[in-house]
């Protein structure tokens, strides 16, 4: 379940309310909200306003790009092999990030790349082994590639990778995911004693106007993250994760 399929099912009850209703300044409010919040949802220009608290301040390339002595991408999710596609395939995050992580490496700082993302469900692969086989692909050699493959959250991605870092010698690093998701990344990795050069992957611009206020599905998409990343900043301060 997403984070946003309960809203949209008070959306509905509330809908529902207003319809079987008779007239009166309840069924008028319950009418009004859900056509407010539904419109919310899904028009562009409030995902990006959403997202503000979570992107700004991030930019790139970020300072002191030179002096990072690794490069750490996390994954999002994997795809298990279907029938008509017997293998793992990355997801759109997943995908877009070790490709930019790839460009860090042959472009900016050619320095070891952490892969970290933990086991699937299949137990017969991990996170971290698709994503170093994308990154093969897309030209880093094998060698420089570190896997992490027992993290299952963003808390154990810092902690886990943090660990393979000090083996050797590393407390500075690139970190890769998208600025929507930085912001608890790199606190993560800052409270396992990691300093972070943020590299984010994608970024939200704002667009011409005139698209931003037609409604679509990737507006709601990106409302989604946004009340992910944001509930689970708040839980992992109570937990004392960052």
């Amino acid at each position: 379940m997403t984070y946003a399929q309960p809203l949209l099912s008070v959306l509905l009850l509330m809908v529902f309310g207003a319809l079987i209703l008779k007239p009166s300044r309840v069924k008028t409010i319950l009418g009004a909200s859900s056509f407010v919040v539904a419109l919310l949802l899904v028009l562009p220009i409030f995902d990006w306003v959403f997202s503000r608290p979570l992107e700004l301040g991030y930019v790139f390339p970020p300072a002191h790009l030179e002096s990072a002595q690794a490069i750490v991408v996390l994954s999002s999710s994997i795809l298990p092999p279907l029938l008509e596609r017997p293998y793992y395939l990355p997801d759109r995050e997943t995908y877009e990030r070790c490709l930019f992580a790839a460009w860090l490496f042959k472009t900016k700082r050619p320095v070891p790349i952490v892969a970290s993302g933990g086991p699937l469900s299949a137990g017969q692969s991990s996170n971290a082994a698709v994503m170093k086989q994308l990154l093969v692909n897309s030209g880093v050699p094998e060698s420089v590639i570190w896997v992490e493959e027992q993290s299952r959250s963003t808390h154990e991605n810092a902690l886990f990778s943090a660990a393979i870092l000090r083996q050797h010698g590393v407390n500075k690093v690139l970190l890769v995911v998208e600025a929507q998701s930085m912001r608890r990344a790199e606190a993560c990795f800052r409270q396992a004693g990691i300093e972070v050069l943020p590299a984010p992957s994608a970024r939200r611009r704002l667009g011409p106007l005139f698209r931003e206020m037609i409604p679509n599905w990737r507006a709601l998409y990106r409302n989604e993250v946004s009340l992910h990343e944001l509930g689970a900043l708040a839980w992992y301060r109570l937990r004392g994760w960052i």
